[in-house]
């Protein structure tokens, strides 16, 4: 049976005011349109809808062929494909489609080529990662890195053949699993060793306690000498903690001299070589002076390292000018102000972060301009809050003028300068972060 038509091409045709698209491959036919203004431009209009979508066809070939990761293209492809079936469009279907199929066979053998290389690769990392956890337990902590290092490699490589993704996965997450099982247990078992260690380094610092009872200055200092023996023959112990019972050490030196001096028994200054029985607390000396400016230039360093490695060497330099002794003179003071300055604006920096990172988690993914705008809120939040905590303070301090010189008054005083001396460290950070 014929059918009446206005207009016509070999795509399609007009009838009744409507356009329709002839049927093709699998499609039946399909009415795509009514008659605006005639039906020959009609006819027009929809070839014209036809050779847009051709030529993202076309743009979207050139962009495989540049491409270096084809297969990020191939759903994006498939995409196309079924928009394509049900278009508003008058043209070669059927051969836009057979140039879909190609570029779609072509993807999925390079797809698959690359799979096979990713399998290699993988297979490579595999291995190299059974000989990284295959070292000594004293080597465990120092492999993290290298561990981690095999680990983005393997996170940036793409997949693999579908048969043999889910083993290769098991494997590795096994391996990974079995490292950090066994890191974990030498850790907890270094921290029972270190426990027991010092047990005998805090015996000393108690055996200094019992020393306040000696009348005879010689035997005092004989048996400060007999503890600082003890003491450097004992185990190592790591940094940190070792100089954190150092200053322990030094302290209850300092105490009972202290108390010895105030019965009418103050010992003779240190011995040549008296080891922890030297006062630190005596005017200073070039060496003294030397040692804080050499920490001073450390920390002035801490600017150019990553944050979260600042943070841990802000801590040991810390630690460090504790224990390198105290003066109030001058130059000293002047030294510790900046010191104290850029450890604080480290830790500040610190504060920032995971403050940011709890309030936004997708933070690192964020545009630098975004990022910039979402740092300035969290910090002037900050700010807000150093303030509110040091108006309270300060009105506990008031309360607490009425009995001057009290403990509690010297310690909300104190409290309240380092409320200041927070605000201020923070208010430099935002200034810095607006200038950047």
């Amino acid at each position: 049976m014929s059918v009446d038509k206005t207009a016509e091409n070999q795509f399609g045709y007009v009838k009744d005011d409507k356009v329709y698209r002839n049927a093709f491959l699998d499609q039946p036919e399909m009415e795509i349109g009514v008659v605006r203004e005639s039906p020959e431009k009609s006819l027009e209009y929809f070839e014209e809808r036809f050779k847009n979508f051709e030529s993202k066809i076309t743009e979207l070939e050139e962009s495989i062929g540049n491409a270096t990761n084809k297969g990020s293209y191939l759903m994006k492809l498939v995409h196309l494909k079924g928009k394509l079936m049900t278009y508003n469009g008058l043209g070669d279907f059927e051969g836009l489609v057979a140039k879909i199929e190609v570029l779609k066979f072509d993807l999925d053998k390079s797809i698959n080529e690359n799979r096979v290389r990713n399998l290699e690769l993988k297979k490579t990392f595999l291995e190299e990662l059974k000989k990284i956890i295959d070292c000594p337990e004293e080597k465990l902590i120092e492999t993290v890195e290298e561990v981690k290092e095999n680990k983005n490699k393997w996170l940036r490589t793409g997949s693999v053949t579908d048969e043999e993704k889910d083993n290769m996965e098991k494997q590795y997450s096994e391996l990974l699993d079995k490292f950090f099982a066994r890191k974990k247990e030498y850790q907890a078992k270094q921290k029972e060793e270190l426990k027991k260690v010092t047990i005998f380094y805090h015996k000393l610092i108690g055996k200094v306690g019992t020393l306040r009872s000696l009348r005879n200055d010689d035997r005092f200092h004989e048996s400060l000498q007999e503890i600082s023996k003890e003491w450097k023959s004992l185990p190592p112990l790591p940094e940190r903690v070792n100089l954190a019972l150092q200053r322990k050490l030094e302290k209850r030196i300092k105490d009972v001299s202290i108390q010895r001096k105030r019965r009418g028994q103050a010992p003779r200054g240190p011995r040549q070589g008296g080891g922890y029985g030297q006062q630190r607390s005596e005017p200073f000396a070039p060496e003294m002076l030397k040692l804080k400016e050499e920490l001073l230039n450390q920390a002035m360093g801490l600017k150019d390292m990553e944050l979260n490695s600042a943070v841990d060497a802000a801590k040991l330099l810390q630690e460090k000018w504790l224990s390198s002794g105290r003066s109030m003179a001058p130059e000293i003071k002047t030294i510790y102000n900046k010191f104290r300055e850029i450890i604080a604006s480290i830790f500040e920096k610190k504060t920032l972060e995971i403050n940011l990172l709890k309030k936004f988690p997708d933070f690192a993914g964020k545009a630098d301009s975004e990022k910039k705008i979402l740092q300035i809120s969290i910090m002037r939040d900050l700010i807000r809050k150093a303030k509110s905590d040091a108006k309270l303070l300060q009105e506990n301090l008031d309360l607490a003028s009425s009995s001057p010189g009290s403990p509690d008054e010297k310690t909300l005083l104190t409290k309240v300068k380092n409320q200041k001396f927070r605000i201020r460290i923070r208010e430099n950070l935002l200034n810095e972060i607006e200038m950047s």
